[in-house]
């Protein structure tokens, strides 16, 4: 079952490379006396020698080596029942191999995770507070607007569909038609980004502070597409903020989703976190989960497939202290689904059906003052 798993997946995006230079993997590994190891479940293969272990993945254009992410221009591919590695590839996994300097570059990002227990030095710590004598002033304010957040970009391509789709364009395609349906509906909305450009974590949290700081009481949805190394799996899906992932498949798509963000912008944001998450009530996370709940809903009767609502830790999600989700909007590597995305009937579709579920919240948001009463 696994081995057809791969061969599906390799033989969708062998005919979405552009270069005529590859070598076999096994030949390669052979050579280099690399000890090769598989997880399909999540879609990578660990080249390893000695100390070293090299990560490339089976849909998404990276090599990754010590927590630290490279992004290239092709994907593997499969042929004649081998597994091939572009040119690229080569070149930069002998270059690790040999230890030379020319690795490290200015498009090689770190993707070590900060731990919420290990804060920078020059963090100041904050005041113990006597929440007795703190007076709760009601702070309501209206929601007004909706940030979209089109995932991945520029360098960034995220996951490879069938037939060479790229989720950069897939997402900010629909974003925009998202954003048409939302504006009809009379709700301001913003993008963090309306072109193919690459966002770093930093740069979309102070997007969404910037609305902020202008007096806006915004949502946050980003929007992504989906794969899956079976290709039968289908289906909307929407994620809410949590520490632990709900089940395997949310652990699968978070690390496909976080791996594209940078150390330090990690580490900046997360020091912020630890100062401002005491002061953010259990109330944020129960209205993200409502806002996930009514997208559901108007999708279900509007009989467009959703799976149930999930939830995991993205980077995105856990530094915006706004209601927010993730939404992943179908399958790239389902050939029924990718056929759906070049439908503009059916995006216009799923895009009044979460607008619809959108404006909703946002009606019950401000009638209940945030779902307090």
């Amino acid at each position: 079952m696994e081995r057809k798993k791969l061969i599906f997946f390799l033989c969708l995006i062998l005919f979405s490379s552009q270069s005529t230079n590859y070598q076999s993997l096994f030949e390669f590994s052979k050579k280099n006396s690399l000890i090769i190891k598989s997880n399909f479940d999540f879609g990578y293969i660990d080249l390893i020698l000695k100390e070293k272990n090299i990560r490339i993945f089976l849909t998404m254009p990276y090599i990754l080596y010590k927590d630290k992410i490279k992004f290239m221009n092709e994907n593997i591919i499969f042929k004649n029942g081998e597994i091939f590695i572009p040119l690229s590839y080569k070149i930069e996994i002998e270059q690790i191999l040999n230890e030379k300097p020319q690795i490290v570059s200015t498009n090689i990002i770190s993707l070590n995770v900060v731990s919420s227990q290990t804060k920078s030095s020059n963090v100041v710590s904050k005041p113990a507070t006597n929440m007795a004598n703190v007076k709760i002033k009601n702070t309501f304010k209206p929601m007004n607007c909706i940030i979209i957040d089109p995932g991945h970009g520029g360098k960034d391509p995220g996951g490879l569909g069938v037939g060479g789709l790229e989720e950069k364009k897939l997402v900010l395609e629909f974003s925009k038609i998202l954003a048409r349906n939302l504006e009809k509906q009379g709700i301001k909305v913003f993008l963090t980004r309306n072109a193919d450009k690459y966002m770093s974590l930093k740069e979309r949290i102070d997007f969404v502070k910037k609305i902020v700081d202008r007096g806006y009481n915004p949502v946050f949805i980003s929007i992504h597409g989906n794969i899956s190394l079976n290709p039968k799996v289908e289906g909307f899906e929407i994620y809410t903020l949590s520490d632990k992932a709900s089940d395997e498949e949310a652990i699968a798509v978070e690390m496909k989703e976080n791996i594209n963000f940078d150390k330090e912008d990690i580490q900046n944001t997360e020091e912020l976190y630890e100062i401002l998450k005491d002061l953010i009530s259990d109330g944020l996370k129960m209205q993200s989960d409502k806002l996930a709940e009514s997208v559901i809903k108007n999708l279900s009767q509007n009989l467009i497939t959703a799976k149930s609502h999930k939830k995991a830790n993205f980077y995105v999600l856990k530094y915006n202290f706004v209601p927010s989700a993730l939404l992943e909007i179908g399958y790239m590597s389902n050939i029924k689904e990718v056929k759906k995305f070049s439908d503009k009937n059916y995006l216009e579709k799923l895009a009044s059906s979460i607008a619809d579920g959108m404006k909703d919240f946002v009606y019950y948001y401000n009638k209940t003052g945030g779902f307090s009463r």
